[in-house]
């Protein structure tokens, strides 16, 4: 979401647009300079709560390919008019409105339209392989076929026992078969009607998996027939042989520690681990092939680091949740990044790195009981749950400007939320905008204000009220009860400051007209989610 916000139109050398379902002439579109400068201002308008788990969606999906002067290539889909995904991460939106309707050309034949689509979230999962559904096709009960409802169009998936014997009769039927990247294809059949045989290699042993894919015209609408045709060839080229699962499979996903590094790891096609490492922003290890010892339940990585030499770690979980990564080789002689030196991880959640180093610390520190030590945390976020408090964390775009700011507070009893910490983006790091505690609490109200509440004893407390805007706080207006014995009112009032100093800031108001300030900011309550420990 960072990068699609900071995006400059000098950054982008090239956008093509992909437009599915749509007719096959109208499938994509290679943007001139003028168009670049408006899809750069669309993408940095993108806004939404990152999901880690999007369901699977039908509809319409336009997707922007944006490549930059650094020769890499981005995407962001708009599925569904729900869903912005961005270079693989998922936001509900919260800007949903794109003007791309059609584009004005055939997808180009070298062009990857298996990526274009073949998302996780709509990808099926069967035993060892899965594949991506793109449109609306029914899937025959209890096989493992999908059929068009209104023609005959179909795709089906078998495994046969042997791919030489798969791929020497259709030889020998007469068919001309084209060996691609990973897998084999053959058209069986052409013209009105026609059947496409994808042959994808079990590379454990000599089998296949036998992908069909067929359509026609006869009594069909020739429209429908085009979008059919190209949502049966992204399937087909979106199929994946699984290698079956293992204990390390729960080990897949992104993790940050409280120091900025980052570790993601993922699975290749041929069963084989990948890792990406970053020890403190200097040193990072790009696709390595890692392996799993199931015995030791340790994931081995290693590979060069980017300045020079190599490294390589063990990875393993502790059942918290955190990944412990264990460095077995260092390419540097530091003492903090020797061979030996451990690091722990969480999860990414939050769709922000900055927000999830935050997070990091807080679970660190929750892990560790330090109740009580002195942090930049309040110290009730770091209590343990308890039968009336839940701490955790919210994001809330509080100034409206499409970035969301990290909330840390607690559900208490009876449907009370109180709100302990707040923190803004600030680039590489995440800025503390407030800071409370027990006995001085903040709220956000339900005009988008925020309220703090706090009390040094029963004679005196304080009722302030602010407008949260460009990562600052503006000072509404703020009561105080300050009872002194005298029988007078106890209560002060003034919009000038948040600071009792001396008796000309605020000025003496009825206990009705400081009731009438606090009717006016209703406490919103949160849902706060709980902390991973």
């Amino acid at each position: 979401m960072k990068w699609a916000k900071n995006l400059r139109v000098d950054d982008v050398v090239r956008v093509e647009l992909t437009i599915m379902p749509q007719a096959t002439d109208k499938q994509y579109k290679d943007f001139n300079a003028d168009e670049i400068a408006e899809a750069v201002a669309l993408i940095n308008k993108s806004s939404g709560r990152y999901i880690s788990e999007p369901e699977s969606l039908g509809g319409s999906t336009m997707t922007l390919y944006i490549t930059t002067a650094d020769g890499v290539q981005h995407t962001v889909t708009n599925n569904g008019n729900i869903y912005i995904r961005i270079d693989g991460d998922t936001y509900r939106s919260t800007h949903i409105t794109w003007p791309y309707t059609e584009g004005d050309s055939p997808l180009p034949d070298s062009f990857q339209v298996g990526d274009t689509q073949a998302a996780d979230a709509n990808r099926f999962y069967v035993d060892d392989w899965s594949i991506c559904i793109v449109g609306q096709w029914l899937r025959n009960l209890g096989t493992r076929v999908w059929l068009a409802d209104n023609s005959d169009a179909y795709l089906s998936v078998v495994k046969q026992d042997s791919l030489a014997d798969e791929l020497a009769g259709l030889q020998n039927a007469g068919h001309a078969v084209e060996e691609l990247d990973g897998y084999y294809r053959c058209v069986t059949q052409e013209g009105l009607s026609n059947t496409i045989v994808y042959l994808y290699p079990v590379l454990s042993n000599e089998s296949c998996y036998w992908v069909e894919t067929h359509w026609s015209y006869d009594n069909a609408d020739e429209s429908e027939v085009e979008v059919q045709a190209t949502q049966l060839r992204m399937m087909a080229e979106s199929f994946r042989v699984e290698n079956g699962s293992s204990t390390a499979d729960a080990l897949i996903g992104s993790y940050a520690d409280d120091m900025g590094s980052s570790l993601t790891i993922r699975k290749n096609a041929d069963g084989s681990y990948a890792a990406d490492l970053g020890i403190y922003k200097f040193t990072s290890v790009d696709n390595t092939a890692g392996s799993y010892d199931p015995q030791m339940n340790i994931l081995h990585i290693s590979g060069t680091a980017d300045i020079g030499g190599t490294l390589a770690a063990d990875v393993t979980a502790d059942g918290t949740g955190r990944l412990i990564v264990t460095l077995t080789e260092s390419p540097v002689s530091t003492g903090y990044l020797a061979a030996g030196a451990v690091f722990t991880f969480w999860p990414r959640v939050t769709g922000y790195p900055e927000y999830d180093e935050v997070l990091a610390n807080i679970c660190d520190l929750r892990l560790a009981g330090t109740q009580g030590t002195e942090t930049e945390f309040s110290s009730d976020l770091l209590a343990v749950n308890d039968y009336y408090q839940t701490p955790g964390w919210l994001l809330r775009d509080l100034d409206g400007d499409g970035i969301p700011e990290l909330l840390l507070g607690a559900n208490w009893d009876e449907g009370h939320t109180v709100i302990f910490n707040i923190y803004r983006s600030g680039g590489t790091r995440a800025v503390r905008v407030v800071n409370g505690w027990n006995r001085n609490r903040w709220y956000l109200c339900t005009d988008g204000s925020l309220a703090n509440e706090g009390s040094s004893s029963a004679f005196e407390s304080s009722y302030s009220y602010y407008r949260y805007t460009s990562g600052e706080l503006q000072h509404l207006e703020t009561l105080l009860y300050l009872d002194d014995g005298s029988g007078g009112s106890p209560w002060r009032y003034s919009v000038t400051t948040d600071q009792y100093v001396n008796s000309g800031d605020f000025h003496s108001v009825t206990e009705a007209e400081a009731t009438a300030v606090m009717d006016k900011y209703t406490h919103e309550t949160l849902a706060f989610t709980p902390f991973v420990v």
